[in-house]
């Protein structure tokens, strides 16, 4: 019969959570191509619209037109770097990376 020993148990619970803690979940990746037809560089892989989702407050300001002719527009193209979280199967964008 197994011993069940609380202490064990409750050791073992703790080594999880410690472990949980330690795992990244905040990344950078490259895009590869921008907005909408979103492929980002992750390590060695491109993750493609089906692995990625996009915060809403990022997506309003893509699709947001500029008001006057030279208006800044925000954009998400082909050599930016974004910040993304992860969550599960998927990442999701919550905002582009840019230069002081």
């Amino acid at each position: 019969m197994k011993d069940n020993n609380p202490m064990l148990e409750l050791a073992a619970l703790i080594e999880g959570l410690i472990k949980d803690a330690k795992e990244e979940e905040v990344f950078l990746g490259e895009v590869k191509s921008g907005y909408p037809n979103l492929k980002i560089k992750f390590k060695d892989i491109i993750l493609e619209k089906e692995n990625l989702l996009i915060s809403s407050l990022v997506k309003d300001r893509l699709d947001k037109k500029p008001m006057y002719k030279n208006d800044y527009k925000y954009e998400i193209k082909t050599g930016d770097t974004v910040v993304m979280l992860a969550r599960g199967d998927k990442f999701v964008i919550i905002d582009k990376v840019v230069s002081i």
